[in-house]
């Protein structure tokens, strides 16, 4: 992903089709992160904890828009315009996965810097980790769930509101609120502050409904997928 977005301002000055090819390879290998993001958190997140941790590791996907807005406004105004944005965050995130890679595991036993007493409670409180199955992957039935398609739609409405509003305010409020690029900047930013918080705010609450017993994880999950829509 880091390469393809350096890619980006070398193939977009000789041809629109590289160009084009070269955001589908970016788009294919970041959806690459979010299985593996489930599948790490079941390994790592107890139950009782797990909504905010998850909230809190979403939510930096928003606290990264907010402050990469001001950021990216300011490389624009350089002498290099807009070609530095992915020069920048492209080197950025090559320095995030080297990091990534030296000190994430996949599983706690892995980790050789955790005590043995927390290798102990996260495997007793994440069994998933403790199965090694063999078994098939019912891929029709995952097909022909209702629930599984009842959540790609919701999915798709709140990726489709997000992205719609990530790419739509910046141009009003520069076409027709006339802001500069600082400005537009900074108050393009507000949105996704106030989603850090409220993810923040809303993992908490769902572990808080889960621990006490007031609500099933069925019902939560439904409840938190609503406010989201």
């Amino acid at each position: 992903m880091s390469t393809s977005t350096i890619l980006v301002p070398v193939v977009a000055i000789r041809s629109l089709y590289l160009f084009c090819a070269v955001r589908v390879l970016t788009g294919l290998t970041s959806a690459s992160w979010f299985p593996g993001f489930y599948q790490l958190w079941a390994a790592w997140a107890p139950p009782n904890e797990r909504g905010l941790l998850i909230g809190f590791a979403y939510a930096g996907l928003h606290v990264g828009s907010a402050i990469t807005m001001p950021i990216t406004g300011a490389l624009c105004q350089t002498s290099l315009g807009w070609s530095l944005v992915f020069y920048f965050y492209g080197a950025v995130s090559f320095v995030y996965c080297m990091i990534w890679f030296m000190f994430v595991y996949d599983e706690p036993k892995l980790n050789p810097r955790i005590s043995m007493k927390e290798k102990t409670y996260l495997e007793s409180t994440c069994p998933v980790i403790m199965k090694n199955s063999q078994g098939k992957i019912p891929i029709k039935s995952i097909l022909t769930s209702l629930p599984v398609w009842a959540f790609i739609v919701v999915n798709i409405g709140i990726d489709w509101n997000l992205y719609t509003f990530l790419t739509s305010v910046p141009t009003y409020m520069r076409e027709v609120l006339h802001f500069d690029f600082q400005q537009n900047a900074l108050l393009s930013s507000l949105p996704y502050i106030g989603m850090w918080i409220g993810q923040l705010i809303f993992g908490w609450i769902s572990d808080i409904l889960l621990t006490r017993r007031i609500l099933t994880l069925s019902v939560v999950r439904k409840l938190m997928n609503s406010i989201g829509c």
